[in-house]
């Protein structure tokens, strides 16, 4: 059998939007991976991600992307 391969881009999904919102609301790796009961490294991770979902080069584009495109108009409050 043989074996397949993803190709292009990797996916948005609704976790990578959760550490995005909460990047955007001004909160730490450690303060979105204590209010998501996630690892830190869990949480660089999902930013790594996203930020590649998003064809940005850094994180910080990767949230002006996301908020151009209107995926954060959900930011929660500190």
């Amino acid at each position: 059998q043989a074996m397949t391969t993803m190709t292009g881009p990797p996916r948005l999904t609704a976790a990578h939007l959760q550490v995005l919102r909460g990047l955007a609301a001004g909160w730490t790796v450690r303060e979105i991976a204590a209010r998501l009961h996630l690892s830190e490294s869990g949480v660089s991770m999902r930013i790594a991600r996203a930020t590649r979902a998003l064809g940005a080069r850094t994180t910080a584009q990767a949230i002006h992307v996301a908020a151009r495109r209107g995926l954060l108009d959900e930011v929660p409050t500190p």
